[in-house]
C-alpha cells in the first residue's frame, strides 16, 4: 500500500496550459532547505525516547533509503551506505541535490508519514508537534508557492483538486485576456496574501478582482458605470443592461445572492477595524472567498463571450 501512494505512481509532469499560481516542476531552493531542517529536527524528535536513539533514527533513514531505491531503480543515492549513518547522509545529500521533482516528493512523503508513525511513543507537546509536521510543511510550501500539498498521508498536486482544477484555472486561463489585466493582478494577488497569512487581504483582493472584472466588463458593452460603483450597484447595471437575463425574479435575486457573496464577507470580515485581534484565523473561509471569487469571475467571463457572441450574430 505505501509504495502504491507514493506520489510518482500517482501522478505524471505536465506543462501547464497557463499561467497558474503555483508552481509544480521545480522546488525553489531556499524551501528546499527548510524542509531538509524540518525532516531533521522531526526525526530527531520522534526517536527522541528511544533507548539507542541514534540506531533508531538511521532506522527511518535506511527504510526510506531502500523504498526509494527500489521504487526509481538506483543501486543507492548519493553512496553505497556501509555504515548505518550512511542512510542519514545519503537521503539528506539526495533530497538536497537530486533535480527530480518525483524522487522529490516521494522522499517528503516517506519523511513525514515515518515521523508521524513515531508519535505514539510520545506524548503531550512533543506528540503535538509532530503530528503538526505536515501542517508545518504545507504552509512553507505555500509560502514558496509550490503546488503540493500533504494530505490524508500523501502529497497531492493543487491542480489536481477539484476546485482549483474545475474552477480556478479556467478563471485564470479566461483572466489571461490583456483587456482583463487588473482583474487578473488583483486575484494573483489575493494568492499572495494567502502565502504570507495575510488573511484579511485575501478578501480585499478577491472583491477588487471581482468587482474589476465587472467593470471591465461594463467597459467593453459599453455600459454606462461609476468607478465608485460597488459590486451590488455593478451587478445592477448588468442585470439591467440584460447581460444578466432573469428568467424569473427569484433567479436573478439567487444569482445576486452568489455573486455578492465575497463582497459581503469582505465587509463583514476585512473591510473593518480588527482592533487588537485577528478576526479571520480558518483557511475554509479564505479558501472559500478564493474559491467563490473564481466561480464567480468564471461565470462572468463566460456570459461576457456568450452575450458578445449574440451581438456578433445579430
Amino acid at each position: 500500500m505505501i509504495l502504491e501512494n507514493l506520489f510518482s505512481r500517482r501522478t505524471r509532469k505536465e506543462k501547464n496550459p497557463y499561467s497558474d499560481v503555483y508552481q509544480y516542476d521545480v522546488m525553489p531552493e531556499k524551501l528546499k532547505i527548510t524542509l531538509y531542517k524540518i525532516i531533521l529536527r522531526g526525526t530527531e524528535l520522534a526517536t527522541k525516547r528511544d533507548h539507542n536513539r541514534s540506531q533508531s533514527e538511521n532506522n527511518i533513514y535506511e527504510r526510506i533509503h531502500t523504498i526509494i531505491c527500489e521504487e526509481h531503480s538506483l543501486h543507492y543515492l548519493i553512496k553505497k551506505p556501509y555504515y548505518n549513518d550512511d542512510y542519514k547522509n545519503n537521503v539528506i545529500s539526495f533530497f538536497n541535490q537530486n533535480e527530480d521533482i518525483l524522487i522529490t516528493l516521494d522522499i517528503l512523503q516517506l519523511s513525514i508519514m515515518s515521523i508521524l508513525l513515531s508519535t505514539q511513543r510520545l506524548y503531550g507537546e512533543e506528540m503535538d508537534t509532530l503530528l503538526n509536521i505536515g501542517k508545518e510543511i504545507n504552509q512553507r510550501m505555500l509560502e514558496h508557492g509550490f503546488g503540493y500539498q500533504f494530505e490524508d498521508g500523501i502529497i497531492i498536486k493543487i491542480d489536481t483538486k477539484h476546485t482549483h482544477k474545475e474552477i480556478v484555472k479556467p478563471a485564470l486561463k479566461l483572466l489571461n485576456d490583456k483587456r482583463f489585466h487588473n482583474a487578473n493582478e488583483e486575484y494573483r494577488d489575493a494568492f499572495e496574501a494567502l502565502k504570507r497569512e495575510d488573511y484579511e487581504n485575501v478578501f480585499v483582493e478577491c472583491n477588487k478582482a471581482f468587482e474589476s472584472t465587472m467593470k471591465i466588463i461594463c467597459e467593453i458593452n459599453k455600459f454606462t458605470y461609476k468607478q465608485s460603483d460597488i459590486s451590488s450597484k455593478l451587478i445592477s447595471i448588468l442585470s439591467n443592461n440584460k447581460f444578466i437575463e432573469g428568467y424569473n425574479e427569484d433567479m436573478l435575486n439567487g444569482l445576486i445572492k452568489v455573486l455578492t457573496t465575497v463582497s459581503t464577507l469582505r465587509n463583514k470580515e476585512g473591510g473593518h477595524g480588527k482592533g487588537s485581534k485577528q478576526q479571520i484565523e480558518d483557511l475554509s473561509y479564505v479558501n472559500f472567498a478564493l474559491h467563490s471569487t473564481a466561480s464567480n469571475i468564471l461565470f462572468l467571463m463566460e456570459r461576457q463571450q456568450e452575450f458578445q457572441n449574440k451581438h456578433v450574430k445579430k
